[in-house]
């Protein structure tokens, strides 16, 4: 994503295909839970994965100030993860994403520690 498109677009772009993924997973939780337990899939790997698939592209965002340089990749993923959990339509969801999107824009006083 991030060759086609500038970070920040990237971003959000990405958090939609994780919902969208997260969405067809949403069925399957007895499976995935199965799975698990049977140690063919490790969520340790899983969100160690998600978190530096999410940080390579905070680290391009902040590289071209259109990301905040103290943006957290745990952060972004509990937004992503509670908007999945407790979004009850696609619409809502996309917005509840864009207002994470503008909490991650820099901010005035974001580089000195104050916030406004």
């Amino acid at each position: 994503m991030l060759a086609a498109h500038p970070p920040a677009q990237a971003l959000r772009l990405w958090m939609d295909l994780f919902g969208d993924w997260l969405a067809t997973k949403h069925g399957m939780t007895d499976t995935l839970l199965a799975m698990i337990d049977a140690g063919e899939i490790s969520l340790a790997h899983t969100r160690q994965e998600l978190l530096s698939a999410i940080t390579t592209i905070l680290d391009a965002g902040a590289a071209a100030g259109d990301i905040r340089a103290d943006a957290r990749a745990e952060d972004v993923s509990a937004g992503m993860l509670a908007v999945a959990a407790k979004s009850g339509e696609p619409a809502q969801a996309r917005r509840l994403l864009d207002l994470i999107m503008d909490a991650l824009r820099p901010q005035w006083g974001a580089a000195d520690g104050l916030s406004r």
